[in-house]
């Protein structure tokens, strides 16, 4: 690619967007914090053990929040990347109907070189 050139790549971000959608590890994990967060006696009689057992479940439900934002940041790249997938879909078609324009002018101007008395051809107005 060439200075300031943006490859356009719809397969790729198809495959991101299906991945992060596809992980069901979030999944599991919030469930282990759950059940973590929500244990009750894990510690029995243990000296400090209600300590303990309250420290723990404060630090499940911390994750449990920072998995939420994870979560978030997971649905916001599955859904960037299913855009930027139509917008290169987009993108492509556009260049492609640029490019053909651009042939049917180049195709034009080489039968007007290409005359037999060096001008002539079909006159068609081209935008």
């Amino acid at each position: 690619m060439a200075g300031g050139d943006v490859d356009l790549n719809p397969d790729g971000m198809r495959e991101a967007e299906s991945a992060a959608g596809g992980s069901g590890e979030l999944g599991a994990m919030r469930e282990k914090f759950i059940g973590i967060a929500s244990a009750r006696g894990l510690f029995g009689s243990v000296p400090g053990g209600a300590e303990a057992e309250g420290a723990l479940e404060s630090a499940a439900r911390t994750m449990l929040s920072e998995l939420e934002a994870a979560g978030l940041t997971v649905g916001d790249i599955q859904s960037s990347a299913g855009e930027a997938a139509g917008i290169a879909d987009e993108t492509d078609a556009a260049a492609g109907q640029r490019l053909a324009g651009a042939q049917e002018a180049v195709g034009y101007f080489d039968g007007l070189m290409n005359s037999g008395e060096g001008g002539g051809g079909e006159f068609r107005e081209l935008y």
